[in-house]
């Protein structure tokens, strides 16, 4: 089957297959369930503006490969106007010897152009460890970071501009567990009392590691956080094993 053809079919069983996200989530602060509630109600299956969007500039965040932009949309449409600023690890690079790299056919650069077209207000900034992948844009501003490296992302906060609040922040870069926590801790400051954190492509065995770092260690250094687990299912006709997010924001 080809990808034009089975890109047709998966749409036409996600309008008739509807499947929810598994939602968990752990606070020391009150929760405000409605969130929660706004989440498990998403059809992952049925696709949405900013996954048309994101497909058109040849991102794999929408039903192209994953469906983040199901959770997206959910999460982000009713703030659209008012994110000024966000920020996303991880450009993508073309770049095999990169460890997460998109192969010689994926675009450099897609989602951040994606987001700077569903954000209409808000100034992009992306990062990435490949200096070959770095761009700019209108709009759009992008820095070079390793992610395991503390220091460097200290330096790219404050070439950005300390200063600086996001309303969305992303880590689509560094895939593995030590990455993603490495980026967090070093990241979280940045964050808007009003925004979201989000971890992509997050593998089913590392949620376990993410439960427990939070619970012996997050809850407490972080009390006002809140953090969700978010197990989408997997669109028909796809297997994969990392369409997870851990999606981060603060208690209101």
């Amino acid at each position: 089957m080809n990808a034009s053809l089975k890109y047709f079919f998966e749409n036409i069983l996600g309008s008739i297959i509807s499947k929810n996200p598994e939602i968990s989530t752990l606070s020391a602060a009150e929760l405000n369930l409605a969130l929660d509630k706004k989440l498990k109600s998403v059809n992952v299956h049925k696709p949405t503006k900013l996954c048309r969007l994101m497909k058109g500039q040849n991102s794999d965040k929408g039903i192209a490969r994953h469906n983040y932009t199901t959770v997206y949309d959910a999460l982000f449409s009713d703030m659209r106007k008012e994110v000024s600023e966000m920020f996303e690890m991880g450009i993508g690079t073309n770049n095999t010897s990169y460890s997460y790299n998109m192969g010689k056919k994926g675009t450099p650069g897609a989602s951040l152009r994606g987001w700077s077209t569903y954000f209409t207000e808000a100034n992009v900034y992306g990062a990435d460890i490949d200096k070959g992948a770095l761009f700019e844009e209108d709009k759009i501003k992008t820095y070079y970071c390793d992610q395991l490296d503390s220091s460097v992302i200290k330096n790219m906060w404050n070439e950005i501009g300390t200063s600086k609040e996001f309303e969305v922040i992303i880590d689509d870069g560094l895939h593995t567990f030590e990455a993603n926590v490495s980026l967090f801790e070093a990241s979280i400051h940045k964050l808007s009392k009003k925004g979201y954190y989000v971890v992509e492509d997050v593998k089913l065995d590392d949620l376990p590691k993410w439960n427990e770092l939070i619970k012996d260690k997050y809850l407490s250094e972080f009390p006002n956080l809140v953090f969700v687990n978010v197990k989408l299912p997997n669109r028909p006709l796809r297997d994969i094993a990392d369409n997870n997010l851990v999606v981060m924001y603060y208690s209101r």
